[in-house]
């Protein structure tokens, strides 16, 4: 009684491994399958046709250059004719160096610079001292005006900033004529190369005065004569 007992607990749980293990490896060898996603079909959008125009639109512009074709203007619009040369150049185009020379011509002021651009003669004075005594300033506003001395073709101060305070220059003179000159070297800021000058002798006796305005590079001259005492027998 007791070996069938046995052998029947020993059955079912043979039975029951058999089953867990059928089940295991069934479960074991399923698969999941890859369903595809399925998406809301959309309909593609349509270009809405360009609407068609029986004429094309146009801007109506109303040009006051054609109302009258003698304005100023006018002339550059036109269209150029074979042979015919335009009175001025279109559209202000010009020569660089034509602009240089018109802007060097000028001074600061807009003031024209030819009248400054040809040598100044200050005249000629007689003296009987051995020696003078020769100061110069800027007689306008200082702007930087530089100049060079020249005595008898030499020069003897090679560069002297004007200035509102007179600078001096003792001048040992020879027997004879004594060319005393004055080179403008610039122009400042303000135009010409402005300066007033004034001669004494070596007593302080006034011999001349003056003044000039020169543009670059011009000479303002002036001769002093040195004339011998004659000796009372």
């Amino acid at each position: 009684m007791r070996k069938f007992f046995l052998l029947t607990i020993l059955f079912f749980s043979a039975t029951h491994a058999g089953y867990s293990q059928y089940e295991f490896s069934k479960k074991k060898k399923q698969t999941i399958e890859a369903m595809p996603q399925k998406f809301s079909k959309k309909r593609a959008t349509m270009l809405a046709e360009k609407p068609k125009v029986s004429q094309e639109a146009k801007i109506e512009y109303k040009s006051q250059y054609i109302k009258d074709p003698n304005e100023v203007f006018n002339k550059y619009l036109n269209t150029p004719q074979v042979g015919i040369q335009p009175s001025t150049t279109p559209n202000d185009v010009r020569n660089p160096s034509e602009i240089y020379t018109e802007k060097y011509n000028k001074g600061g002021n807009g003031e024209s610079n030819q009248k400054f651009m040809s040598e100044t003669y200050l005249g000629e004075f007689r003296t009987a001292t051995k020696s003078v005594r020769i100061a110069c300033r800027d007689h306008e506003a200082p702007d930087g005006d530089l100049v060079r001395i020249w005595v008898n073709d030499k020069v003897v101060i090679e560069s002297l900033l004007l200035d509102v305070q007179y600078k001096e220059l003792f001048l040992v003179l020879q027997p004879g004529f004594n060319k005393v000159e004055f080179e403008a070297l610039n122009q400042g800021e303000s135009g010409p190369n402005t300066a007033q000058f004034v001669v004494f002798d070596d007593k302080g006796k006034l011999v001349t005065s003056n003044k000039w305005n020169l543009a670059t590079g011009v000479k303002a001259k002036v001769i002093l004569v040195k004339e011998e005492l004659e000796k009372k027998e």
